[in-house]
């Protein structure tokens, strides 16, 4: 693959016959690499028909690299949210259980703890 100089010189060389080697330059490069070739192709002097139409196709490109990585990462963001809710209800069931075997155990407590005062006051029941 050439670099992002390279393409650019290429566009500045007007040979049309390049032009596929430019275009998958745009196609697979990544987003620092086409704003690098966008770069190169500003610093070179006064642009032209070329330049303009090859910027055009860069900044395309880059805007449609941005878009499909926001995408990527709205996604990650959905499946981990719906994992976290999942969690999250799982988390309300156990703490709703808790709630109950509290209550519980505080009644058997307080069963135990009248068995043991009414012991004390009345030993001929036990």
């Amino acid at each position: 693959m050439i670099t992002p100089q390279e393409a650019a010189k290429l566009v500045r060389w007007q040979d049309t016959a390049r032009d596929k080697e430019i275009h998958n330059f745009v196609i697979v490069a990544s987003p620092r690499e086409l704003q690098l070739f966008i770069h190169n192709l500003a610093a070179d002097g006064i642009p032209d028909r070329r330049v303009i139409q090859w910027t055009d196709m860069a900044r395309a490109a880059i805007d449609v690299r941005l878009a499909e990585d926001a995408e990527r990462t709205a996604q990650k963001l959905v499946n981990s949210t719906d994992t976290l809710v999942t969690e999250a209800k799982t988390l309300v069931k156990l703490t709703r259980r808790l709630y109950i075997l509290t209550v519980v155990l505080a009644f058997l407590a307080l069963f135990e703890i009248f068995k043991f005062l009414l012991g004390l006051v009345c030993p001929h029941i036990q």
